[in-house]
């Protein structure tokens, strides 16, 4: 297959930023990394996201946008779009010949239950003022077909481990990712990958140390590292339904929520929460 020059464009449940990265593939495998960079939201910015979810609520049907959210799609995509000529103007050597670009969006709604999953980010507005060619809506047609929707990031991680050193493949290969929310991938040594959201990642930590704290993110584990777990506590987090669904499984950000951390010092919450 033939080679693309790709810039992916991510930005998560953690609501911090855009994530951005160069990558050419042949639409399987790894065949170059490029650089990255990272764009961060302000405060206000990242506060209208949060007050968005729950405007996403009333959400029925994929294409409705009630409340703030056809504006915030808006504002989204002209901000992923200043994004991205920033980058290929900092890196015009490998950004500067992308033949396209990955278009993640912002989920703010996330029902598997309901084959329903909305990502604000209008792919055609990108498109026009990028000049480039954009692929978006990544999650939809896999829920119609029956699937989750989430995670997306296995695809990434089983062409990673197809590119490890032949001294250091040993399958199968467990990777882990935790961002706002956490994810596990299995890849074989024959077959396909197995993954599944296993259960919450940096966004309750953010909310915490957030509202308990003024911060928008514990940096380097710092807070956390000062307090105890309150077993407690943790043991009435992994005592929700989640935990003991078979997979396929996945998680919409409000899953999970601070109220059974209530009343917690800051220290020990984050620790907890971390647990």
């Amino acid at each position: 297959m033939a080679v693309k020059c790709a810039i992916g464009l991510m930005s998560g449940t953690s609501m911090d930023g855009i994530d951005l990265a160069v990558v050419d593939t042949d639409g399987m495998d790894v065949v170059r990394r490029g650089p990255s960079a990272f764009v961060p939201y302000e405060a206000a910015f990242r506060r209208r996201i949060e007050a968005a979810l729950d405007d996403a609520k009333a959400i029925t049907r994929r294409g409705e946008r009630p409340g703030d959210l056809a504006g915030l799609e808006r504002e989204i995509t002209l901000r992923h779009a200043r994004a991205v000529e920033r980058f290929r103007a900092d890196f015009p050597g490998a950004a500067g010949r992308a033949d396209l670009v990955g278009f993640h969006g912002q989920t703010v709604l996330h029902r598997p239950d309901k084959a329903l999953t909305v990502q604000l980010g209008d792919g055609p507005l990108l498109a026009r003022e990028t000049g480039l060619a954009v692929v978006f809506d990544m999650r939809a047609n896999d829920m119609v077909h029956g699937g989750q929707g989430a995670p997306l990031v296995p695809v990434y991680h089983a062409a990673l481990a197809r590119s490890l050193p032949a001294d250091m493949a040993r399958f199968p290969v467990c990777l882990v990712n935790i961002g706002g929310i956490s994810n596990v991938t299995f890849v074989p040594a024959i077959g396909d990958p197995f993954a599944f959201d296993s259960g919450p990642g940096n966004a309750l930590i953010d909310q915490w140390v957030s509202a308990e704290g003024g911060v928008p993110f514990d940096a380097d584990g710092m807070i956390a590292s000062e307090g105890g777990i309150v077993r407690a506590v943790a043991d009435a987090y992994l005592d929700k339904p989640f935990f003991a669904l078979k997979a396929p499984k996945s998680l919409d950000r409000n899953d999970f929520t601070l109220d059974l951390a209530t009343g917690l010092e800051l220290a020990d919450g984050a620790r907890t929460l971390a647990a």
